[in-house]
């Protein structure tokens, strides 16, 4: 379903159809909150529709034009530094739900402990998508130009200048 969410936006674009933050914003709805609610779904109907979890899946495609290209749009100049500071996130959350799920699964029957997981991935997703309509914009940032932002040296310039 990425493909198709990649063409529409793509035509979006080439009309001029809503401005960059707004299509990332609307798109947002199908890259998170329709997962987050589909998943919440699995919860209450224990877990067991393999439809559901399918659609949950196609439609996290929506993210690769929602959070995943808005980096692009922000800083395209800081564009790399950026992608690895922000997989970050997503890997402690990994490692945490690892241990979490782990434990949940050793102290509950197996259906129960799915029903827990899907319900806090799709709490995850729904406050990733609150947090975006917030915080999310498409517009370049003015500290995209500058070149030394996100550049350091473990060493001061004046500790290794010659007096």
């Amino acid at each position: 379903m990425a493909l198709i969410f990649c063409i529409i936006t793509d035509l979006m674009r080439r009309y001029n159809i809503l401005s960059i933050t707004t299509k990332r914003k609307v798109f947002v709805i199908f890259s998170h909150f329709v997962p987050g609610a589909l998943l919440i779904s699995l919860y209450y109907s224990g877990g067991s529709s393999l439809i559901v979890y399918s659609l949950a899946l196609g439609f996290m495609g929506a993210a690769i034009v929602t959070n995943v290209t808005n980096i692009q749009d922000m800083a395209p100049n800081h564009a790399a530094q950026l992608y690895g500071l922000v997989s970050v996130f997503p890997l402690l959350v990994s490692v945490i739900s690892r241990f979490l799920i782990s434990d949940s699964l050793m102290k509950q029957d197996l259906e129960r402990a799915w029903q827990l997981i899907f319900i806090m991935t799709g709490v995850m997703f729904l406050i990733g998508g609150v947090v975006f309509l917030i915080l999310g914009t498409g517009k370049l940032q003015k500290w995209n130009f500058h070149r030394n932002s996100f550049q350091f040296s473990l060493f001061n310039k004046e500790s290794h200048s010659e007096s």
